[in-house]
C-alpha cells in the first residue's frame, strides 16, 4: 500500500520498491534511504564507529545484488511473530 511522504510525494513499500529495482536498479535507493539510518545505528552499536559505515554499506550491496530473490515471509511461533527476508 502506498503512503505519502512529508514531501507529498508517494511512498511505495519496500516489497514494491525491491520488486521495482529488479527492472530499474536506480529504484533500489528507496530501500538505501528507508533504512540506512536504521542499519548503520545497529551495527555501530555492535561494531563501532571505525567498522560502521564499511559493514552497513555491505549490508546493502549484499541486499540490491540478491534483490531478485528477494521474498517476504511471515512465521508465527507460539504467541511471537517473525518475519523473514531473505538477502
Amino acid at each position: 500500500m502506498a503512503t505519502r511522504n512529508p514531501l507529498g510525494a508517494e511512498e511505495v513499500s519496500d516489497d514494491a520498491a525491491i520488486g521495482a529495482s529488479v527492472a530499474d536498479p536506480e529504484r533500489f535507493a528507496e530501500i538505501f534511504h528507508r533504512h540506512w539510518e536504521e542499519i548503520h545505528r545497529y551495527v555501530y552499536r555492535r561494531l563501532g564507529p571505525e567498522d560502521a559505515e564499511d559493514v552497513s554499506a555491505e549490508v546493502f550491496t549484499v541486499a540490491f545484488r540478491s534483490r531478485a530473490r528477494y521474498t517476504w515471509r511471515v512465521r508465527t511461533r507460539g504467541r511471537g511473530c517473525t518475519a523473514s527476508r531473505p538477502i
